[in-house]
């Protein structure tokens, strides 16, 4: 696909009025150093767009398809530099539309617009790609994973949100949030539920750790928070992985409109997920997300909107499971001891 459009004819009106033909050269004439080999970090698809070649060739096919992206007129920029044009957007930090001009000839304009053209197709053609687990088996199964790696879990955890004040404070206002409020059910099969941290309103589907003042005399009230938030790294970690790939969203998004502040993170996540699905992956820069999860004062609580009884029952929930390995881990000690002392009065008797 890439060699189709290294070279067209624009019909174009000169100051005669005339039409003329004039040929005009993109792809590889600003591309001519790129190729597909990740060892070389300057000059590869993966550094530029941070995706290889084929799954750069994917993503084109899949958005052509939009109707953002109209080829009909002759003077239209391809659909592989409006789509390379967004890559680069979200793969360097704010860099502005100079460099984006000097590697795609692209003017300010349509560096702007391409980006919003090419996040509305990736929403509508690959949205798939994203979606809330509402299906039991799919549930159980992140349910599952969310607990592999450690040794505590808080079992039905299928999601965790960060604790930065002002995302609570979006979270509480946005739609979801009330979405998840009226209709619980449809979000949250088999009894699982969100973990989030102490700014977020505790609720019977969004569990927050106790309270600092609840825990200075209840040490397993301290054991569930600290479990709670080794769990809760796993948001901390994905939006390492999430940065390390778009570098745009790193630290702040300078946008003033909140959705389009929105478009760019699910843009960045569906292809972060398309990029696996391809076996994209590899990228070993991690960046490390700042916690700023001080969003309330330790002794204090967001509101709690019905969910103090189903944290308690979990809370309860973990300290049994606790005290049951416990119990087996002190019987097969006992167990072992007894055969330790057996072997030696046979020894001492054979003597």
């Amino acid at each position: 696909m890439m060699d189709e459009h290294v070279e067209r004819t624009r019909t174009v009106i000169n100051a005669d009025g005339r039409r003329e033909s004039r040929r005009y050269h993109f792809w590889r004439l600003e591309h001519s150093f790129l190729n597909d080999n990740d060892e070389n970090q300057v000059s590869s698809y993966r550094a530029n767009y941070r995706m290889g070649k084929r799954a750069f060739e994917h993503l084109v096919n899949e958005l052509s398809e939009h109707e953002e992206f109209n080829l009909v007129a002759p003077n239209t920029i391809p659909i592989y530099i409006q789509v390379a044009t967004a890559l680069f957007r979200l793969a360097n930090y704010h860099i502005g539309y100079r460099q984006a001009y000097m590697l795609l000839g692209v003017s300010s304009g349509s560096y702007n617009n391409f980006t919003t053209r090419t996040l509305k197709a990736i929403k509508d053609q690959l949205g798939h790609l994203m979606t809330w687990p509402s299906e039991p088996a799919r549930a159980n199964a992140i349910a599952v994973g969310f607990g592999s790696n450690t040794g505590d879990r808080l079992n039905g955890v299928i999601g965790a949100v960060d604790g930065r004040t002002h995302d609570a404070a979006a979270f509480r206002s946005s739609d979801i949030a009330s979405e998840i409020l009226r209709h619980p059910d449809n979000h949250f099969p088999d009894n699982t539920f969100m973990i989030g941290d102490s700014a977020y309103p505790l609720g019977p589907n969004l569990i927050t750790p106790f309270p600092e003042s609840q825990c200075v005399l209840d040490s397993r009230k301290r054991t569930f928070n600290r479990v709670h938030s080794s769990t809760r790294m796993a948001i901390e970690r994905a939006f390492g992985v999430l940065v390390a790939r778009w570098r745009f969203t790193s630290k702040y998004i300078y946008m003033l409109d909140q959705l389009k502040i929105n478009e760019v993170i699910t843009g960045c996540c569906i292809l972060h997920n398309m990029c696996i699905d391809l076996g994209d992956t590899g990228f070993t820069d991690t960046v490390h997300v700042e916690d700023r999860s001080a969003a309330v004062p330790e002794d204090e609580e967001a509101p709690d909107v019905g969910g103090s009884s189903r944290r308690v029952t979990i809370f309860e929930e973990l300290m049994r499971r606790r005290s049951r390995r416990g119990t087996a881990r002190g019987g097969r000690r006992a167990t072992t001891t007894r055969r330790r002392r057996r072997r030696t009065r046979l020894r001492n008797r054979n003597r």
